[in-house]
């Protein structure tokens, strides 16, 4: 935030694979976080993100049922 207005937004996303139990989704350890410039969270076509994708070792807090999905919170940094 700048001056109390929203500048851009990061969006959280987990990958999950169907190679588990039953072909039911698994959460794994790969995360990507992107980061986007403005006010509107909705993605559009030919815009530009900036993406980090890491494997996470340690124990991650839960965050719900998320397939590379759309976590939303906005970006303070």
């Amino acid at each position: 935030m700048i001056n109390g207005q929203q500048r851009g937004c990061k969006k959280i996303l987990v990958l999950y694979t169907n190679f588990g139990k039953n072909r039911r989704p698994e959460k794994t350890n790969w995360v990507m976080h992107q980061y986007h410039l403005g006010i509107n969270e909705e993605e559009r076509e030919g815009e530009l993100v900036v993406s980090k994708i890491f494997y996470q070792t340690q124990p991650r807090q839960s965050v719900g049922n998320i397939n590379w999905s759309d976590h939303h919170g906005s970006s303070k940094d």
